[in-house]
Parts: structure tokens; sequence; C-alpha cells
């Protein structure tokens, strides 16, 4: 029946029948979901991000750069946002350049 184990005599068993996919909406092309989504639209509207870098001593750290990149900048400064994997809703440290 669709959807039982089959044997593809490698040994490992997959998820079979024909036609069937991972991702369960019909389509063939694989695909990913968001597991997190750093967002603060508050302190980052109207700005870009310029820069992301995980840090390599605290690996759920994530700092993102914010800014204007127009050619000619309407809004003056930026913003460094200090996101951890531990709090993903609102930035661990907002810094104002």
């Amino acid at each position: 029946e669709p959807g039982d184990l089959e044997d593809d005599g490698t040994g490992d068993s997959q998820a079979g029948g024909a036609g069937d996919d991972m991702c369960g909406d019909g389509s063939d092309k694989p695909s990913l979901e968001d597991l997190f989504c750093f967002d603060a639209p508050q302190l980052t509207q109207g700005t870009t991000v310029t820069c992301a870098d995980w840090n390599q001593y605290n690996q759920d750290l994530l700092a993102v750069s914010y800014g204007d990149t127009a050619p000619v900048p309407t809004e003056p400064g930026g913003l460094v946002l200090f996101w951890s994997l531990k709090n993903p809703t609102y930035p661990e440290r907002v810094i104002r350049t």
C-alpha cells in the first residue's frame, strides 16, 4: 500500500509508493521549512541586512548588521542585533551605530 515501508534491495527501508513525496504537498521538488525566523520589525523597519555571522566560540549566537543601503541613505546609522537560538523571538542585545 502507498506509504508503507518498502525494501529497496540495499537493506534500507524507504517510504514507498510511486509518486509519494516526503513533504506531503504533492510536489516533486525538495523543500525546507523554517525552524527559526530572526525578525524584529519594530527595530529593523526600513533597513536591510548588510552582514550576518555566527560566533565561533558561542555557536548559538548570530550577529546581524542592518543599515540603509540606498545610494543616498535616508536613515543615519544602523543596528547590530545579536540573536540567540535560545530565544529567536527577540535579539539578546541591540547596538545602535
